[in-house]
């Protein structure tokens, strides 16, 4: 499992890997010159670096087609001689390797003249790192040493598009899973022995999309109050492999207050060789009624499943929940690697 302090290398300890590096990079038996010239030239400050993701619906003979917009934009460096800027867009972590490009900029390279750059065409359930690096005044030479970058996601097909037919014909385009589908409230009703307490039933159906690099093992539950950080775990449900995809899984939340507003979400969770992984929320807001109101209204709980709980325990070793990390690690900034990364994986709680 890829961690981002292992990436946090040194200024340092970058240049002497570049150039141990160059020392092996001949040509006709002689050291790249050009290379050599170009250290410490020009760089982009990652902190200005600044993304926004957009939504692009259009239509094909009549099919809605879906996708995600990128548009990044930079501060220029304050050397006068930068020519232009060398792009590169990585899914993470699977195509993310600790290795310094050719300083020569490639056909293959996205190059831009100006500091900014539009791509209309990410499929949804990725997760990216935008890397922008500045060219000599020819825009031939590319600084190797500065690996400025930003680091974003792309949201679930279904929660962004809500278009079942468009996602379900790409049942293998995500990184990991999709969000679970059709996640609803069927009732809600007090408890018998306690009124003023209530329990909802929550439920949904499998996600419409799954790498097929991965094993769909089960749902984690979790909820909140309205505008609170109490997080309360309710708990986690395994997959039913027998079952199509048309079985509903569903759960109690229980100890909820009357006249109150609760979030709940519920997230699939995969697992490959050692990994696992979290995919992403999906969420519903439910009101209990008043405590008057409950007393005369009789509901029956619809049936549930069980909750498994050897999940639990795995859980309780592993899970770093997205909620948990705005909540108790908020030194992490958004679109930096630790902040992705400690969303993608499932790590201890804190």
């Amino acid at each position: 499992m890829i961690m981002g302090k292992e990436w946090s290398i040194s200024r340092m300890s970058t240049v002497t890997l570049f150039i141990i590096a160059l020392l092996f990079n001949t040509i006709d038996g002689q050291l790249n010159q050009e290379c050599f010239q170009f250290i410490g030239g020009p760089f982009v400050d990652s902190n200005t670096i600044i993304y926004e993701l957009k939504t692009v619906h259009t239509l094909a003979n009549g099919t809605n087609m879906w996708s995600t917009r990128l548009n990044a934009s930079w501060a220029k460096p304050s050397e006068s001689y930068v020519g232009s800027y060398v792009l590169t867009l990585d899914i993470i972590p699977t195509e993310l390797i600790c290795t310094i490009p050719d300083c020569v900029i490639q056909p293959s390279d996205i190059v831009v003249t100006e500091p900014m750059y539009t791509n209309d065409e990410l499929p949804f359930g990725f997760y990216f790192r935008l890397t922008v690096q500045a060219t000599n005044s020819m825009s031939t030479l590319r600084n190797t040493l500065s690996n400025s970058a930003q680091y974003f996601s792309t949201n679930d097909c279904y929660l962004e598009t809500k278009d079942v037919d468009f996602c379900s014909s790409r049942p293998t385009e995500t990184q990991f899973v999709g969000a679970a589908y059709d996640f609803r409230v069927d009732s809600i009703y007090p408890n018998m022995t306690h009124p003023n307490v209530f329990l909802a039933n929550v439920s949904w159906l499998q996600p419409l999309q799954l790498n097929p690099e991965y094993v769909l093992n089960g749902y984690r539950v979790v909820y909140t109050e309205t505008d609170r950080d109490n997080i309360v775990t309710v708990g986690s449900i395994q997959h039913n492999i027998e079952e199509g995809k048309d079985f509903r899984y569903s759960t109690l939340v229980t100890g909820l207050k009357a006249n109150e507003s609760y979030t709940v979400e519920v997230a699939a969770f995969v697992s490959k060789d050692d990994d696992t992984t979290l995919g992403k929320f999906a969420e519903i807001t439910l009101k209990t009624p008043s405590a008057a109101d409950a007393r005369s209204t009789t509901l029956e709980p619809s049936n549930t499943n069980p909750l498994n709980h050897l999940y639990e325990e795995f859980f309780d070793a592993r899970l770093h929940t997205k909620s948990q990390l705005q909540h108790s690690a908020p030194s992490l900034e958004e679109g930096s690697f630790d902040f992705l990364m400690t969303l993608i994986y499932l790590k201890n709680f804190t």
